[in-house]
């Protein structure tokens, strides 16, 4: 009888630690981008402790708007269709299938795989001030998305002291010890091409515009100026007196892509400038196209990363935009492409610029998309503070100890494609 008592408390206690992290409830089942997704269960009360994942892809804090051990309150923003809900809470995890809809088709197609090399250089010996002498070298890697499907490493010279949780590589480098930094990395890249099938007849969801997402791709930046009153008046023009998102969307990329010619490099990229001169490059363009949607309400977020030239076997710098609209999620477009059709010339790019209105190849690489987290290793070696930047293109360098200490070191990074 004692045999059989211990056996059951044993199995009582087996179930308990199984069940630890569970979910029962998902409201609501049917749901589209911009919505707020309440799921229940139980599960840690340290939302620290607590790691969520969408179909491989990391979910931010950010988007948690309500979080206890028995509810979280999710803001959807991609479409995911029949999607891998998964939750991971102090080591113990459970899952759940999302039904994820969309207002519109996406079309998915042309996947392809990419062997990359990725070569940093970094000379700290023009540094100001070194302070501490340590320093943290952030090497941005693939943004894991709809269009970004895999990134798995084949060589690197030198293995990182740390990786974010969103897969960034940092070094810790003492200054006293290494003035020079060198870094190859040799990875493979599964992309795929995107079309969102925007057309007019389309009804966007209502935007709950209250919500910090909102606010914050809704907001001014250095460069983004929504609040310029020269983009004000300017955008009462193009629009008129449309009311649809979509179409005040349509209305402003075909102006800015009308007006737009490139120029590289900018004498300015002030949105002042851009508006007397109507010249500039990939950035001037994001600037002009986010400045003007923003300051109607729309999100729009910049992407920054590289595009592939897969004629010269290299990729190149480049920033795009994506706006955000409920019911659907996040758009590409490329106003850049969209406007210099000799970008596409003989490198495999889609040659129809109307392609850029919705539609995002599979020959780019994303390192930010709207803003990155760069975590700081403390004392003890465990990442904690964070702060976030709106663009991630190139090696960041940040030092220990910030304070008034400057770091200016000479950056040298390029992609090359090998197959």
């Amino acid at each position: 009888m004692k045999k059989i008592v211990i056996f059951f408390l044993c199995c009582i206690s087996f179930i308990s630690f199984s069940i630890e992290s569970f979910i029962y409830r998902i409201f609501p089942e049917e749901i589209y981008p911009g919505m707020v997704v309440s799921i229940y269960g139980k599960w840690n009360s340290d939302i620290s402790n607590v790691y969520i994942m969408i179909n491989n892809i990391k979910i931010e804090n950010d988007y948690i708007l309500y979080f206890s051990n028995e509810r979280i309150d999710l803001l959807i923003t991609d479409f995911y269709g029949i999607s891998n809900f998964y939750l991971n809470s102090s080591g113990n995890s459970t899952s759940r299938i999302l039904n994820i809809k969309t207002l519109t088709p996406i079309r998915y197609f042309s996947k392809a795989t990419y062997k990359l090399k990725y070569t940093v250089k970094i000379d700290f010996s023009k540094i100001i001030k070194i302070g501490s002498g340590i320093v943290y070298v952030y090497i941005p890697q693939p943004v894991l998305s709809d269009t970004i499907l895999s990134k798995k490493d084949i060589d690197i010279s030198r293995l990182p002291d740390y990786i974010q949780d969103n897969g960034i590589y940092i070094y810790k480098i003492d200054l006293n010890k290494e003035r020079f930094f060198s870094f190859e990395q040799v990875y493979e890249m599964t992309t795929q091409f995107k079309f969102v099938e925007l057309t007019d007849d389309i009804e966007p969801f209502y935007e709950n515009i209250n919500l910090d997402f909102y606010k914050f791709y809704t907001g001014e930046n250095s460069f983004i100026k929504p609040y310029n009153k020269l983009i004000q008046n300017t955008v009462k023009k193009i629009i008129g007196d449309e009311k649809n998102n979509i179409k005040k969307l349509r209305l402003i990329y075909n102006w800015v892509r009308s007006k737009m010619t490139h120029k590289y490099p900018p004498e300015s990229r002030d949105v002042e400038y851009i508006f007397e001169n109507f010249k500039g490059d990939c950035l001037s363009d994001t600037i002009l196209f986010s400045s003007l949607a923003r300051s109607i309400g729309i999100p729009v977020r910049i992407n920054s990363g590289n595009i592939f030239y897969p004629v010269w076997k290299i990729a190149g710098g480049h920033f795009w935009q994506e706006a955000f609209i409920s019911g659907i999620g996040w758009i590409p477009l490329d106003v850049s492409l969209g406007h210099a059709p000799e970008f596409m010339k003989n490198q495999n790019f889609p040659t129809d610029t109307e392609y850029y209105y919705g539609g995002a190849d599979g020959l780019r690489i994303d390192f930010c998309r709207g803003r990155v987290k760069i975590m700081k290793p403390d004392e003890n070696d465990i990442l904690k503070t964070d702060h976030y930047l709106e663009s991630l293109q190139y090696p960041y360098v940040v030092p220990k100890d910030v304070g008034n200490t400057k770091v200016i070191p000479d950056i040298k990074s390029k992609i090359d494609i090998l197959e």
